[in-house]
């Protein structure tokens, strides 16, 4: 059996300095050879980051040193935390 209709959801987490509108041109290129494909968009945040110097990161750093004894170093999570959550309304 071959059924007449098919839905499917992805997730395109953008990296640092790349836009929502560059990917979405890209997708709508690749659908033009098929019209029938239909896309929504749910949700769209743009990428972002914490300065490294930031004075909360310091203060993370910190805490994570007196509990376990490693300083982390602040590097970048590539789409690794809900952090989007808490950073756009």
């Amino acid at each position: 059996m071959i059924p007449n209709a098919c839905t499917f959801d992805y997730d395109v987490r953008l990296p640092i300095g790349l836009d929502k509108d560059r990917v979405m041109t890209e997708i709508s290129r690749i659908l033009a050879d098929y019209p029938e494909v239909k896309v929504e968009e749910l949700n769209a945040n743009p990428p972002s980051f914490c300065d490294p110097d930031h004075e909360m990161v310091g203060i993370l750093q910190r805490n994570a040193e007196m509990t376990s004894g490693v300083t982390p170093p602040p590097i970048i999570s590539l789409a690794g935390t809900d952090a989007r959550l808490w950073r756009y309304p």
